[in-house]
């Protein structure tokens, strides 16, 4: 008997699991029959009704949290929708506060396991507040992470590459081996999308790979100069000085921390054309500490790794 292929969509609340849903919907998999299995975790879904508003068929689990409390209406639903629609693929979304390493043990039930096979794991980050998103609930944040294959990063429009930058090195430093979508949605052809769904690598990455991916993120790298001594602030400033003249290559952006022996703790920004240096307040100071961010393109990493005796 063919299995039903599963794919899982999570990300915290807010994310934009169900925009995404939607754009699948829209061409992605256009020859195939499609249940959506909803978890919501109120008594109001919200997301069913504007679905179902779209042609779209959905079966809402509102019993809880499907990774945890409400288990066995993961399997109910699955085995329910077989049953009744005989589809090619099954949606899951979960609810926003899910564990995705459970869902993902869920799934390896002997009884599902004979009924259907998992696809795709994604997870939508969202971008534009995903510092707030690691305050409010690091525990479920990071596990939806990790857990993925795949992460789509949502309402990137208009963000600030330094920013978006940070944010892809965070996302790897949390899982080496998932596989970073950052360009608007919209910006995505349809024939692409389903190209970058199906993109997995599940061996384990090195150090150096790891530091390799991080620092080639959509033709953008970054360099790092990181040193417990302390420095010269003048030093610095010739050192943007020289950036500006391209000794270094294309840079973008620069952000760091740096610590003078006599003068005390500096924040350093540079962007082209306007250089920002501040002291801070002395009790920020910690003795020696250098932190220096570059990001641009063509970066010069034998020039670079000469500065300031690095």
């Amino acid at each position: 008997m063919k299995k039903t292929k599963i794919d899982i969509i999570s990300g915290f609340l807010g994310a934009g699991k169900t925009t995404f849903i939607k754009k699948l919907m829209e061409g992605v998999f256009p020859d195939e029959t499609i249940v959506i299995l909803e978890n919501e975790f109120g008594r109001i879904n919200i997301d069913q009704e504007n679905l179902g508003r779209e042609g779209l068929t959905v079966k809402p689990i509102q019993a809880g949290c499907i990774c945890c409390s409400s288990s066995m209406e993961l399997s109910k639903g699955i085995f329910d929708i077989t049953e009744e629609f005989h589809p090619d693929r099954i949606i899951v979304e979960p609810t926003g506060i899910a564990k995705l390493s459970e869902m993902k043990k869920l799934l390896l039930q002997k009884e599902l396991e004979e009924l259907c096979e998992t696809d795709h794991i994604i997870t939508i980050v969202d971008g534009k507040n995903y510092y707030l998103r690691t305050m409010i609930s690091k525990d479920f944040f990071e596990d939806q992470i990790r857990a993925s294959q795949v992460i789509f990063l949502s309402k990137t429009d208009g963000m600030d590459e330094f920013k978006k930058h940070t944010i892809i090195t965070e996302i790897y430093k949390i899982n080496p081996s998932c596989h970073i979508i950052s360009d608007p949605w919209d910006s995505i052809p349809l024939a692409s999308f389903k190209q970058l769904m199906e993109l997995k690598n599940d061996a384990p990455v090195s150090k150096q790979q790891l530091r390799l991916r991080i620092n080639h993120v959509n033709d953008f790298e970054s360099y790092e100069i990181i040193r417990e001594d302390s420095i010269n602030i003048n030093e610095v400033r010739l050192f943007i000085n020289d950036i500006e003249n391209n000794i270094y290559g294309e840079v973008h952006r620069l952000k760091g921390i740096c610590t003078d022996s006599e003068q005390g703790l500096y924040s350093v920004e540079y962007v082209p054309g306007e250089t920002n240096i501040k002291q801070l307040p002395d009790q920020t100071a910690r003795s020696g500490q250098t932190k220096i961010c570059l990001i641009g393109r063509s970066l010069e990493a034998e020039k670079l790794d000469k500065v300031f005796n690095n």
